[in-house]
């Protein structure tokens, strides 16, 4: 019963025949056959990749020799093309900030050799002072340098620059007279964000400034002819120690060292004790007058500048803010749009 109703469950494949030598035969060369010609359409296929590939190196090189037979260096378009390209590279080198700072760490270096090169101690070292000698150089050339690219990179707007200008005259006179090359450090002033600030500051005051120098100046010609009228004979008379009156010139350099508050107490006392008792009458006002007033004259305009630059600044910041915002802003009590 069991084995009856396992065959009923199972159904059993009939035995598969072994294949004849014949279909053997048959299969191998059937196969070989397909491995032939997938062979030769391989061949095929690749003859014509070759073929078609030495086609196109030839047109290429043909069209090469073509263009080189007709390449002319001197073509307007060619050369406008380099010189672009040649402004550009020159105007991303000059306006890297890498560029900037190192050339502000080269004029401070240059500086402090040049200063080194003037001790006595250092030029008895002949080791170091050659050495002070090759960093002094080696900045010139490498000063030189920046100025050529400046002049690829701006061109014609190069000479609008009145710093540029300057370093062009520095480093041009620098070759024939190199104690000259220490100006280039006012170039600092340029360079560096603050000083640069506090110049704009002074040169946005030049009236102010020429107003103040113009009244000084008629302030000491009045007072060093009036001087030099009274006190021409003192130093004759042995009454000076100096000849601090002999002539106007003389008179005005004098009347500048007592601007200065330097040395005006003993110059009275002098003239008071070889008989002009009156010489303070004259030497207080002009000391007071130039020395304390118009000396804060000059702080006070300088001051108002340097608060104006920066109320202009926050001012910029605010509207650059708001702009950035794009919106509506409520500035002490008035509303601002952008």
């Amino acid at each position: 019963e069991v084995s009856t109703r396992s065959n009923k469950s199972t159904k059993v494949l009939p035995p598969q025949k072994k294949a004849s030598f014949f279909q053997r035969s048959f299969r191998t060369m059937f196969r070989k056959k397909n491995d032939d010609h997938y062979f030769e359409m391989r061949d095929n296929v690749f003859d014509d990749a070759s073929d078609s590939t030495d086609s196109l190196l030839e047109e290429l090189e043909e069209a090469a020799a073509n263009d080189l037979a007709n390449f002319d260096p001197l073509d307007p378009e060619i050369v406008e093309k380099s010189r672009k390209k040649v402004q550009l590279y020159a105007g991303r080198i000059v306006e890297s900030s890498y560029f900037k700072t190192f050339f502000i760490w080269l004029i401070i270096l240059n500086s402090i050799a040049m200063g080194l090169s003037t001790f006595r101690m250092i030029r008895l070292f002949k080791r170091v002072y050659k050495w002070v000698k090759r960093i002094d150089a080696t900045c010139l050339y490498l000063f030189t340098l920046e100025i050529g690219f400046q002049m690829i990179y701006l061109q014609s707007k190069f000479f609008t620059k009145p710093s540029l200008v300057f370093d062009v005259l520095i480093i041009g006179v620098s070759w024939l007279f190199s104690s000259f090359r220490i100006f280039r450090t006012f170039s600092l002033l340029n360079r560096v964000s603050s000083l640069r600030g506090i110049i704009k500051a002074l040169f946005s005051i030049y009236s102010g400034l020429g107003s103040i120098t113009f009244l000084i100046a008629i302030l000491i010609y009045i007072f060093g002819v009036m001087v030099t009228t009274l006190y021409k004979e003192t130093y004759a008379q042995g009454i000076t120690s100096d000849d601090y009156f002999g002539n106007l010139f003389e008179s005005f350099f004098t009347l500048f060292q007592v601007m200065t508050m330097d040395g005006w107490v003993g110059i009275s006392r002098e003239l008071m004790i070889g008989g002009y008792q009156l010489s303070w009458f004259l030497m207080i006002p002009y000391t007071i007058l130039s020395g304390v007033i118009f000396f804060n004259l000059f702080l006070a305009e300088i001051n108002e500048a340097i608060v104006k630059l920066e109320k202009d600044k926050l001012a910029e910041k605010i509207l650059h803010d708001a702009y950035i915002d794009g919106g509506k802003m409520n500035l002490y009590g008035t509303d601002v749009y952008c």
